[in-house]
């Protein structure tokens, strides 16, 4: 409507505002989504993590029990050969 009345001034100005206001939006989106990004990301990692720890413990207490029926069956063999 600026145009059309001759005040290229204020319709260039307001074209610029415009710009700014449309690229703020755009570039506030990327953020959020780069930051949604970056949580999932570490949450993952983490949950990854804890899986591994979660294997190494259950690999831990397989070998306390194991180590614990191979002193059983040494202790009961040496009792039962004496």
């Amino acid at each position: 409507m600026q145009e059309n009345n001759g005040q290229y001034e204020d319709a260039l100005r307001n074209y610029k505002r415009s710009r700014q206001i449309t690229d703020s939006m755009y570039s506030q989106e990327s953020k959020n989504k780069i930051a949604a990004l970056e949580a999932q990301y570490a949450f993952q990692k983490k949950e990854e993590s804890y899986k591994q720890e979660q294997q190494l413990a259950k690999l831990k207490m397989r070998q306390v029990y194991l180590y614990g029926a191979l002193a059983f069956i040494l202790v009961s063999s040496i009792l039962v050969f004496s």
